[in-house]
């Protein structure tokens, strides 16, 4: 008989498990998916539903009539190429910079490591905000890492670069292994190459493979999801970012900072002779959001077991 109870207590505990298991991840999953039906509920949605109390989720008037005013005032394609040059572009440059900076740190020990692992670790922690003016400061008068300068010293003339307004500000110290969260980057594909076997590389060593060659023969090669993760997260970043683009390239729209200027783009909002309907301005924002993060979207169902198997290997779900 008490056998019998204690056989019976851990099959209910066995069913009770999947149960709320289950009821776990569809909370998560509606708390996650909410945002995206929220706009596309009202991206296809009429003035005249925000004005009816019946309408929750299905709109009664469907128009695309909010698609093509937002697409046409912010001119969504040339906006959208620009942010695709920026975010793809920077995400390729850093890769080489970060990963063999990543690569160093996890298989050598030489004088400084420790010192380079702090900063590159300090760099995560401190907001970017705390960079940015002198950034600013050094692309409006880039002297190509002190030379122009030394030429200056002597010639006593003024020369200088000025890489604002130009892709260069971002390409720049990505290419350095300095950009946006190159502190991160540099961790997650340092973990990943602790976790690769020594005897890879021992075994290319005596092939006579040298540090480049096995590199890229057999480093690069047996980390491509935390490749395509890196690449993701710094494209994602550079996408949504309106900050430093606004102030790096102000004649350059991005997606993020169309959307921040949304109001004077449509309606011209500076402008206090023109009356902006609110039940309007709330539909174009819904949709202006709503195509930001679509391409993003498309990118993650084609890249997703990268991303997962990349977590899996760097540890950083512990």
């Amino acid at each position: 008989m008490h056998y019998k109870l204690k056989r019976t207590v851990f099959d209910f505990r066995r069913c009770l498990w999947p149960i709320f298991r289950t009821a776990l991840l569809i909370g998560l999953g509606y708390i996650i998916l909410y945002p995206i039906m929220y706009m596309i509920s009202m991206s296809f949605r009429g003035v005249e539903d925000l004005y009816n109390p019946t309408v929750n989720w299905v709109p009664i008037h469907y128009t695309f009539d909010n698609f093509k005013r937002v697409v046409e005032g912010i001119d969504y394609f040339r906006v959208l190429t620009n942010t695709a040059i920026l975010s793809v572009g920077v995400s390729v440059i850093l890769l080489p910079a970060c990963s063999l900076v990543a690569y160093s740190l996890a298989r050598f020990h030489y004088r400084g490591r420790t010192i380079i692992l702090a900063a590159v670790l300090l760099t995560i922690v401190v907001p970017m905000g705390f960079f940015t003016s002198a950034q600013f400061l050094n692309f409006s008068h880039f002297s190509m890492f002190g030379i122009l300068d030394m030429v200056n010293a002597f010639s006593g003339k003024n020369f200088s670069i000025n890489l604002i307004d130009s892709l260069a500000s971002f390409f720049v110290p990505a290419a350095l292994g300095i950009g946006v969260r190159s502190g991160l980057y540099i961790y997650i594909l340092m973990q990943t190459f602790k976790g690769l076997p020594k005897e890879l590389e021992e075994a290319a060593y005596i092939d006579g493979c040298g540090f480049i060659k096995t590199f890229t023969k057999i480093i690069i090669p047996s980390s491509v999801p935390s490749f395509v993760t890196v690449f993701l997260f710094s494209l994602v970043w550079h996408w949504n970012d309106y900050q430093l683009s606004s102030m790096f390239m102000p004649n350059h729209r991005t997606l993020a900072s169309s959307i921040k200027s949304l109001g004077s783009i449509l309606y011209g909002a500076i402008d206090p002779s023109v009356l902006i309907d609110s039940k309007q301005s709330v539909l174009d924002n819904q949709v202006a959001c709503l195509l930001l993060i679509v391409p993003l979207l498309v990118i993650y169902l084609f890249t997703q077991r990268f991303f997962t198997d990349s977590i899996e290997r760097t540890g950083l779900v512990e």
